[in-house]
């Protein structure tokens, strides 16, 4: 179809220029608001929030709004109070310092002060008016015990970064058999140290153009020194109700008792002599599978100890013998179809223990977590207040409890895993610091029975006042020192340590409170080293801290398990606590300049070398074999060395690094003793231990590999001596009297216990179930050998 018109195209008039391309008009500011009015809050509509509004107008309502203060200014609120009480707290401390006339605390207090003004930013938050319409009458914050960490706002510490933050698999655990025996390695612990630390070495190594050398794998399987990449001991077909010869089981039990008991007291010591004793009678009444299994492991266990020490008559004893019998009696068709009683907890805390001192790391934290689920299913976390149970029963029962508690402080420590036991689920009392032999008097019998008083004389340091520690500590004086108390002591600085990890290294965890994290814990870590008696006491401030009885008191040995074991453990909690600060330092982006350190994560990581050096010193001078076998608890010996050594490759790798002071920015500068040349004597010596213990032990040797690997790699970068590490040097084996603990003999003194030879089970309270008493034990004719030898 057309169009009749001839004439020209039409065009459209245009507009007024004034109309749309004038001065643009401001565009009305639309008023958002966080609230709606009372009309709109009643019908559950939507408020568009003008004044009148949309709604309101169209109902010819009342539009009301109540005022309220919008969700910015209630966070800026909360900041100002945040911070307000930080400046109350701070306030406080410093007021406590000057008036205990410290001046060196209270220079660095008021040091940290002056860095807290200058990063905060309280004043322009108030020049913005965020603090507009805000009540400054409100009320002040109630103040904060000191009894529970305090929890700090970022300006306060800004860290060079902590282990944890953010952390994510980055391989995956499942994809060889290597990796999957290594398992999960998490930021606490000093393999994944190393896995940093050698990703480091080998950028750097880059950088210095050292291209000729291979660089480190740093897998967390490579880097694992234990002995989780090879396959558990096979089991041996063997009679599984056999015996070995009495004097060699005598022995082997012994050795256990004398080793491992004092840290893991899983059975009632006096109990179980007595049924030892009633085992080898061959009488009517026979000993139950689940009781032949826990012997089996404490023989597996005295075995392992005895291959650690006799290098040469030890390699006639297999420990496959008695372990093979153990899984045989405990894993029976009738056990995995049956629940299980107190003494498979035995078993399988008793089996873990075997795995650690074996180098399986990843199985013993594996078998120790069922331990954990089992005690926690029949209640062992609780404390048993009625009358059903025996007293004596209750503490060995407590004991059971708090050995797989810090079994498992310890496995996650070495894995960096996250503890399965939570000590704020468990009612179970404190052990008590008295041996089975002392239950029989007066004093110590009315704590059995006395939940009240066992409270009230028994508490854990880090929940505890000044008080309450002062009198804990007056009473401890006049308690002779013994393996129990060393338990306790033990057993307080795991628990200390369980919530010290939880608030440093938890993947939830904000660098807000890291600073005071770590100055509340080390605080604890302090009161508990000032606890200790004399007797325990590995360094002079711990043995002076605190007033002691004037009365005469047998103490132990100057050179004793116990001690060189809370020794070891102290220093190793210390270097996992300041670890965080010890850290390779940002490089500010575009230049070479190194991001400067402030002063509390300076002194922090100065600190974690510090105890990392003095962990070294512990050890003598040149290696001893006697001395770890008789002074140590060899499971843990090398886990604490590792860490050390990690601690000092780490700092040889980062030098010095730039610190922010009041009048600016200063390089740092190392304490008296602890400089580069201190560090590189002690990874030597630490070397050189390694390269000792490896001709007994296979994870000693992975270890000597990995740290010298390293040093080597990180002498390479920096120019550094390497003599010294190439020639090892075997200390001579010098004889020793070194006087032992008050440990009484495998029998105990005296023991008023009236047993029942027909109950096999793990105390005087309950007994396994029928249908374990068959069989009577014979004695292995194939172990008789063992007779020739003289112990």
């Amino acid at each position: 179809m057309t169009s009749d018109f001839q004439g020209p195209p039409r065009t459209l008039a245009p507009l007024p220029v004034s109309q749309y391309l004038g001065q643009p008009r401001p565009v009305p500011r639309i008023s958002k608001r966080s609230n709606a009015c009372t009309a709109c809050k009643t019908r559950r509509i939507k408020c568009r929030g003008s004044k009148p509004c949309d709604n309101c107008a169209a109902t010819n309502r009342t539009c009301v709004f109540l005022v309220e203060n919008d969700r910015r200014r209630k966070n800026a609120l909360r900041r100002a109070e945040q911070e307000l009480n930080t400046v109350q707290q701070h306030l406080d401390r410093i007021l406590e310092v000057f008036k205990a006339g410290d001046k060196t605390q209270l220079d660095y207090l008021l040091a940290t002060a002056a860095e807290f003004r200058t990063a905060s930013t309280l004043g322009p938050a108030l020049q913005d008016g965020m603090f507009a319409g805000i009540d400054q009458s409100a009320p002040g914050l109630p103040e904060s015990s000191w009894s529970t960490p305090p929890s700090f706002p970022t300006p306060f510490f800004i860290p060079v970064g902590i282990p944890g933050q953010g952390e994510f698999l980055t391989k995956d655990p499942n994809r060889d058999e290597a990796s999957r025996a290594t398992g999960y390695i998490g930021s606490s612990s000093e393999i994944d140290w190393l896995q940093e630390l050698g990703n480091k070495v080998n950028n750097s190594t880059k950088h210095t153009g050292q291209q000729c050398w291979p660089n480190i794998d740093d897998s967390a399987a490579a880097m694992n020194y234990h002995l989780d990449y090879t396959p558990l001991p096979e089991t041996i077909p063997t009679d599984q109700r056999s015996l070995p010869p009495k004097p060699w089981a005598k022995t082997l039990v012994g050795l256990f008792f004398e080793t491992v008991y004092p840290s893991f007291p899983v059975v009632s010591k006096s109990l179980f002599i007595i049924q030892f004793e009633q085992a080898y009678t061959f009488s009517a009444v026979q000993p139950s599978r689940k009781w032949l299994a826990v012997l089996n492991l404490i023989l597996a266990l005295g075995s392992r100890y005895y291959q650690e020490t006799e290098p040469v008559s030890g390699r006639d004893v297999d420990d496959r013998v008695y372990i093979s019998r153990a899984l045989a009696l405990a894993s029976t068709p009738a056990t995995r179809t049956s629940y299980a009683g107190l003494q498979q907890v035995q078993v399988e805390v008793l089996l873990a223990i075997y795995y650690l001192a074996s180098g399986h790391v990843n199985q013993s934290w594996q078998t120790n977590g069922r331990a954990a689920r089992l005690a926690i299913s029949m209640g062992l976390n609780l404390w048993a207040d009625g009358d059903q149970i025996d007293p004596v029963s209750k503490e060995t029962r407590t004991r059971i409890r708090w050995s797989i508690f810090t079994l498992e402080h310890a496995l996650s420590g070495m894995t960096g895993r996250p503890s399965c036991i939570d000590s704020q689920f468990m009612s179970v009392r404190l052990p008590l610091p008295f041996d089975e032999a002392q239950f029989q008097t007066p004093g110590v019998e009315e704590l059995l029975k006395a939940s009240a008083a066992r409270e009230r004389k028994l508490q854990w340091t880090v929940h505890a006042t000044d008080a309450e520690l002062d009198a804990r500590d007056q009473w401890f004086v006049t308690i002779r020192p013994r393996q129990s108390l060393y338990f306790f002591h033990l057993v307080d600085l795991s628990v200390i340590m369980q919530a010290a990890s939880r608030a440093i290294y938890c993947l939830t965890t904000a660098n807000d409170g890291a600073e005071g994290n770590i100055t509340f814990y080390r605080g604890k870590l302090k009161s508990w080293l000032s606890s200790l008696q004399p007797a325990f006491a590995f360094t002079t401030d711990s043995a002076n801290a605190r007033r002691r009885s004037s009365g005469e008191m047998p103490v132990l040995a100057s050179h004793c398990r116990e001690r060189t074991g809370l020794a070891l453990a102290y220093y190793s909690s210390q270097v996992v606590l300041t670890r965080s600060c010890l850290t390779y330092p940002e490089v500010q982006f575009g230049t070479s300049a190194q991001t400067s350190r402030s002063r509390f994560g300076d002194d922090t990581a100065k600190s974690c070398v510090h105890f990392a050096l003095a962990l070294v010193s512990v050890l003598p001078d040149q290696p001893d074999m006697k001395w770890i076998s008789k002074l140590t608890s060899w499971w843990f010996l090398l886990h604490s060395i590792m860490r050390a050594l990690t601690v000092l490759l780490i700092q040889l790798s980062i030098g010095q690094v730039p610190v922010r002071s009041i009048s600016g920015e200063r390089e740092g500068i190392a304490r008296e003793g602890e400089g580069s040349d201190a560090v590189r004597d002690a990874i030597k010596k630490i070397l050189l231990w390694l390269h000792s213990m490896a001709k007994q032990d296979p994870s000693s040797k992975r270890a000597f590999h990995i740290g010298q690997r390293i040093f080597a790699a990180i002498a390479r970068t920096n120019g550094l001596d390497l003599q010294g590490v190439a020639s090892v040097l075997m200390a001579k084996e010098e004889a020793s009297n070194l006087e032992d603990l008050d440990r009484g003999s495998f029998y105990p003194e005296s023991s008023k216990m009236q047993v029942d030879f027909a109950d096999w089970g793990p105390d005087v309270t309950g007994s396994e179930s029928g249908y374990e008493q068959d069989q009577v034990p014979f004695v292995d004719p194939a172990l008789l050998s063992f007779e020739e030898y003289r112990f």
